[in-house]
């Protein structure tokens, strides 16, 4: 605590910074610097922060089907979102004659599509997340891989990116599987 008296001769060394502070800054007054902005308000699925050069980004990851829901819009984005979207991978097929390595075919992958700065509103939003297949089962002949599911995102128009196609089967006459779509 400072021996001087809080009068008129008032200084930011006297050992009364706090007082100072809300008398000059307290009423709006000494900032000189605009406000950046606010980004939006959002909830739903894993939310992390993250920094790229000076600016601060926030993340919303499904690992499992979920709501993501936008309550304000920010200030300094113009009302958009980038976002990336994966369908379910597809299932391995499988080698029938194990151990002597012939090869099976390995599930592809699901599409991945990335969209920057896609014009959005307040409102809640349905994100499905598509599932990898099933990988083949040990028969003779093998069966093949399953698909992946598609994973979605309802927008106002639904985008959707399909999962990836089955790997084949060694002992099996059949190819791999197409993606879903």
């Amino acid at each position: 605590r400072s021996s001087q008296s809080r009068g008129p001769g008032l200084n930011k060394s006297d050992g009364h910074l706090l007082e100072y502070f809300r008398q000059n800054f307290g009423a709006g007054g000494g900032g000189t610097n605009p406000s950046p902005g606010t980004g939006h308000v959002a909830t739903g699925g894993v939310i992390s922060d993250y920094t790229v050069g000076g600016d601060v980004y926030r993340a919303h990851i499904f690992n499992s089907s979920g709501i993501f829901n936008i309550t304000t819009l920010g200030t300094f984005d113009g009302g958009v979102v980038d976002y990336l979207l994966v369908g379910g991978g597809g299932g391995g097929g499988t080698d029938r004659f194990s151990p002597a390595p012939r090869g099976a075919g390995g599930g592809g992958a699901g599409l991945l599509r990335y969209v920057p700065n896609h014009p959005v509103g307040t409102g809640p939003y349905t994100v499905t997340i598509g599932g990898g297949g099933n990988g083949a089962a040990n028969l003779n002949p093998g069966p093949r891989g399953s698909s992946g599911s598609p994973s979605s995102i309802a927008w106002p128009s639904s985008v959707t990116s399909p999962g990836g196609g089955g790997g084949a089967s060694h002992a099996s006459s059949s190819a791999g599987e197409h993606g879903s779509g």
